[in-house]
C-alpha cells in the first residue's frame, strides 16, 4: 500500500522518463472563443499507401483531392499507447498517448475508471467555447469505451450503433461491426447540416 505522496513521487518519476509534461493534465482557465465550424473524421486503419493511385488505382480520389488542396502533415508516425482505437482518440482529442504505469491496457478498463478525467481535451475546450458537439459512430458506443469518453469530455450527443441504426432504410444493411461507412456518412452529412443551420 502506497501513500497519496509515494504514488505522486512514481507518477512524476514514470512521467519524467518519459519525457511526458504532466502539468499537461491539469484544466486551463485561459479564456476561449468560438470560431469557424470543425469536422473529425476518423478513418480507423486507413493508411496512405490506399491514396497511391499507382497501388490503388482511384480508390480514394475525395482524399486525394483533399490532400492536392489543403493542409496535410506527411511523415507522421504512431507512437506508443495510439495504437488501438480508443487511444488513438485519445491521443487526437487530448493531445497524450494512453500509457499507464504498467503499460498498455484495454479502452474499457480505461473507461470504467474514469482515465484522464482531469485531462482537458478538445471537447472540453468547444464546450467551453460554446459549441454543440456531436460524436457518430458505426460501432456500439460501449466498444472501446468511447461513449464514455465523449460524454465525460462535454459532448451534446453521442450516437453509436444502438442510437443510429433505427435510421437505417434497410435493417439489415449492416456488418459484424455495426453501419456501413456510406450509411454512416448519410447520417453525420444529415446532422451536419441540422447543426449548420441551427447556427
Amino acid at each position: 500500500n502506497l501513500s497519496i505522496e509515494e504514488i505522486k513521487k512514481r507518477i512524476n518519476s514514470e512521467a519524467k522518463q518519459s519525457e511526458l509534461n504532466i502539468s499537461a493534465l491539469e484544466r486551463s482557465k485561459q479564456q476561449i472563443s468560438s470560431g469557424k465550424n470543425l469536422v473529425l473524421i476518423y478513418l480507423e486503419s486507413l493508411e496512405q499507401v490506399y491514396t497511391d493511385n499507382n497501388v490503388f488505382a482511384a480508390l480514394t480520389p475525395n482524399i486525394n483531392n483533399l490532400m492536392n488542396n489543403g493542409l496535410i502533415f506527411p511523415n507522421i508516425n504512431q507512437t506508443s499507447g495510439t495504437g488501438w482505437t480508443i487511444a488513438g482518440t485519445v491521443a487526437s482529442q487530448c493531445g497524450t498517448p494512453l500509457l499507464t504505469v504498467k503499460g498498455q491496457v484495454s479502452g474499457n478498463q480505461i473507461m470504467k475508471k474514469g482515465f484522464l478525467n482531469k485531462a482537458v481535451c478538445l471537447g472540453d475546450i468547444l464546450h467551453k467555447a460554446g459549441y454543440t458537439q456531436t460524436f457518430m459512430g458505426g460501432a456500439k458506443g460501449e466498444f472501446a469505451g468511447k461513449s464514455r469518453f465523449y460524454r465525460d469530455h462535454d459532448f451534446d450527443k453521442v450516437l453509436g450503433l444502438d442510437e443510429l441504426k433505427g435510421k437505417l432504410k434497410d435493417q439489415k444493411y449492416q456488418n459484424t461491426w455495426g453501419l456501413f461507412d456510406d450509411s454512416l456518412f448519410d447520417m453525420a452529412a444529415k446532422e451536419y447540416f441540422s447543426l449548420a443551420n441551427s447556427g
